[in-house]
């Protein structure tokens, strides 16, 4: 298990039958890996709290130096031991939120929240146009 430095990213030569893993010496659980193509990209693998394992992708070599990439992911092994888990977080982003059953229901909720005028106006010509797909 070498450290990763950029030389040593940069001599990897990708094997055509299939990607493979080189681990960093000097931060457990940091890797990079090649891909067929040639592709090299950073990332880190953990255990939640609950012993699940996750992998987290940091960035594709060249894009990110390995600097950066170490960077990140001492970031990230610190926000881990706090208790976070960001794969978890990232893909509860990514879920969409649920569309109430009408633009009233919204209005509501924004006049409940004392939103300024100016956002409930485009909120309400957005739900609008949802609803009647304009």
């Amino acid at each position: 298990m070498p450290k990763l430095t950029k030389r040593f990213v940069e001599s990897l030569a990708p094997d055509p039958e299939r990607d493979y893993i080189i681990w960093d010496s000097e931060l457990k659980e940091f890797a990079i890996r090649v891909w067929p193509s040639g592709r090299k990209t950073y990332f880190l693998r953990y255990r939640t709290q609950e012993r699940v394992k996750r992998y987290k992708t940091l960035g594709q070599h060249g894009k990110l130096t390995t600097e950066q990439a170490r960077s990140q992911a001492f970031q990230y092994f610190s926000r881990i031991q706090q208790g976070d888990d960001p794969v978890a977080e990232q893909q509860a982003f990514k879920k969409p939120l649920p569309l109430p059953s009408s633009p009233s229901v919204i209005s509501r909720n924004m006049l409940a929240s004392r939103k300024s005028q100016a956002a409930f106006a485009l909120t309400s010509i957005i739900c609008v146009a949802m609803w009647c797909r304009l």
